[in-house]
């Protein structure tokens, strides 16, 4: 499913009084990539995204993951941009429903 298709079911959920939400996986995607699409994430988003950490399970999932994620300052740099994106949305981050998250603590 592409983005366009996501967003089109996230505004008709929107439309008949449907709250809406979506999980991100970090790591998959370069810096640039990952902060775009969130942008445009937002319109389709009544609640905070779900942000977790790609993590590798078996050896092949290595060849997934973006080369900027290769970097700890990649993680440091998306949290810092997606506090400020959501901030400006309203929302308000819930440690307890993000297991994998940029938000373990604050920096």
């Amino acid at each position: 499913m592409d983005l366009k298709k996501i967003q089109f079911i996230l505004q008709k959920a929107i439309s008949l009084g449907i709250n809406t939400r979506y999980t991100y996986i970090v790591g998959l995607d370069s810096y640039d990539c990952a902060v775009q699409k969130t942008k445009e994430m937002m319109p389709y988003t009544t609640d905070i995204p779900i942000v977790q950490i790609f993590q590798n399970y078996i050896t092949e999932h290595s060849k997934l993951r973006h080369k900027d994620s290769l970097n700890f300052e990649y993680y440091l740099k998306l949290r810092a941009n997606f506090s400020y994106i959501f901030k400006k949305q309203g929302f308000v981050f819930k440690p307890w429903e993000n297991y994998r998250s940029l938000w373990y603590q604050k920096l």
